[in-house]
């Protein structure tokens, strides 16, 4: 077809392009290279500007809130961009056109709703909608407005992950993985793209406006799961936690249980550790409130294979009365001295002053109990068992939450199989299940199942 048939058509089409991927909200970047000469616009409107002939201009696609194009002032989604470099992996144009529509469907990419010549590759470009917020009245001016407004950086983060797991789907085609950035740069439709000391123009090759697609569609496609847009709940406190159980004495009375069995599981042998392990269940009984808590600490101190000398346990004791006699002094001068507005000193504060303060962690490093002896403790625990424990509790709620799924699982994968032996293809399966009410399903998921069916 003669060239002056062939441009007022590709102009039009050109133009219908730069108009699908205009953004409402944000100004686009446009840049133009002349040379080592660099200059750098914003405009909201770039359909209405003449590219024709011009050099090496590019424009960002997705809106900047302000001019200067960074990530935080990333304003709107209007469209994913993916750029081909088909001349690094060995191809030409024709092939690449050729491949791709096999090479599409084999990874469940969806059709873009363009394909630019970018002069010494190629571009696919799938168009975003906007999607309106919760909370949001959508104005007259608004309706129909086709792209994805940014409202925290996580919607970034979800655009560049779903361009990076595409990027890979597409390396065997060039793709490169800088346009995976939300607001990279790609050459205009009509104007000429002069690198590597060759003028070819940059056209549209494929437009189709109704190919128009959501963030949370790639989300479930490509990363096979949906944005995590719900704000967290605030953390509670669950029943039967060590935090609601225990207040300073009933973990001192628990502590110096744990302690005691500590004991016979050495058979009393704590030779190394013995005015240590003395001292510390000598503080828990106090802590505990325990009456005559020094019979008691004697009669732990009989029970060891070589306990320490009377006067040992006199001195022990002593100087606990005297700690917990200054510190009844101490609460009684800061309640003395403090404002009627003022707190009062809670119990823990008041633990603290009269007796001595022993984390978990002090008391294993001091004793050296190891994880088998802390296995068979209550409170007098690590990290470690703590973990343990942690996930042993989660296992046992999670138990019966993880047979229904499982059951709903079975009950999905036997209706796929179903439809598949009827002769439906996967997107009717998907179409079907979808409106039946199946959530958890999309085409990689058919795929998957019918794969282990057959093996």
């Amino acid at each position: 077809m003669p060239e002056a048939l062939r441009k007022p058509e590709y102009e039009d089409l050109n133009k219908q392009f730069l108009e699908l991927f205009t953004a409402t909200r944000g100004v686009h970047c446009i840049l133009q290279k002349k040379g080592k000469i660099v200059h750098e616009d914003f405009t909201k409107e770039p359909a209405k500007r003449r590219y024709s002939g011009c050099e090496n201009m590019y424009m960002s696609y997705n809106t900047c809130k302000k001019h200067e194009r960074t990530k935080p002032n990333a304003c709107a989604l209007s469209a994913i961009v993916m750029d081909l470099d088909i001349y690094k992996v060995g191809m030409n144009k024709a092939q690449a056109m050729f491949l791709l529509p096999e090479l599409l469907d084999d990874e469940n990419i969806p059709k873009p709703t363009a394909v630019v010549d970018s002069g010494n590759g190629l571009y696919l470009l799938w168009k975003l909608e906007r999607v309106k917020e919760a909370d949001e009245e959508e104005t007259e001016a608004q309706k129909g407005q086709k792209e994805q407004v940014v409202n925290n950086p996580a919607m970034v983060r979800l655009y560049e992950k779903i361009t990076k797991k595409l990027q890979k789907k597409l390396e065997s085609l060039g793709a490169d993985p800088q346009s995976c950035d939300v607001l990279h740069l790609f050459r205009v439709p009509g104007t000429v793209n002069t690198k590597r000391r060759q003028r070819n123009e940059v056209t549209v090759l494929r437009l189709n406006p109704t190919e128009i697609y959501d963030l949370d569609f790639f989300a479930t496609e490509i990363l096979d799961e949906l944005p995590k847009s719900r704000k967290k709940a605030p953390k509670t406190k669950k029943k039967g936690s060590i935090q609601r159980l225990f207040n300073p004495y009933t973990l001192a009375v628990a502590r110096a249980k744990d302690l005691e069995r500590l004991a016979q599981l050495r058979d009393y042998e704590m030779d190394g550790h013995r005015h240590s392990f003395l001292h510390i269940y000598a503080v828990q009984l106090m802590q505990a409130g325990v009456e005559e808590y020094e019979k008691k600490l004697a009669e732990m101190n009989a029970l060891l294979t070589r306990p320490i000398c009377e006067n040992e346990v006199q001195a022990l004791i002593k100087t606990l009365n005297q700690k917990a006699e200054n510190g009844e002094r101490i609460i009684k001068a800061i309640e003395a001295a403090k404002k009627p507005t003022d707190k009062p000193m809670s119990a823990v504060e008041k633990a603290q002053e009269i007796s001595y303060a022993y984390h978990n962690t002090k008391i294993i490093d001091n004793l050296r109990i190891s994880e088998s002896e802390q296995a068979s403790m209550r409170t007098i625990i690590g990290g470690a068992e703590r973990g343990k424990r942690n996930r042993l509790r989660k296992q046992k709620d999670y138990a019966p939450v993880k047979a229904a799924n499982q059951t709903q699982k079975e009950r999905r994968n036997e209706r796929i199989l179903t439809l598949k032996s009827e002769g439906f293809k996967h997107k009717e399966i998907f179409e079907i299940m979808k409106n039946e009410g199946y959530t958890k399903v999309s085409l990689r998921t058919i795929e998957r199942t019918k794969k282990q069916a057959s093996e």
